[in-house]
């Protein structure tokens, strides 16, 4: 058993040491958030709706119901 693991180590390093090298990005690589359409559904809270949901996962976690 001991050595069937010590093969499979093996094999995986092996295929470890010849995957492709890692790609080097740069902040120009990134997309740019001021072209990407999306809606931010927290834009309009106010401060008291924004904690609101943080409020609610304390809660839930500590299993404190109303």
């Amino acid at each position: 058993m001991i050595t069937l693991m010590r093969f499979l180590f093996a094999a995986f390093m092996v295929a470890v040491a010849h995957a492709a090298p890692a790609a080097s990005l740069g902040w120009a690589d990134l997309p740019d958030p001021s072209v990407q359409d999306y809606e931010d559904p927290f834009r309009d809270l106010s401060p008291e709706q924004f904690d609101d949901p943080g409020a609610v996962k304390q809660r839930l976690d500590a299993e404190i119901f109303p």
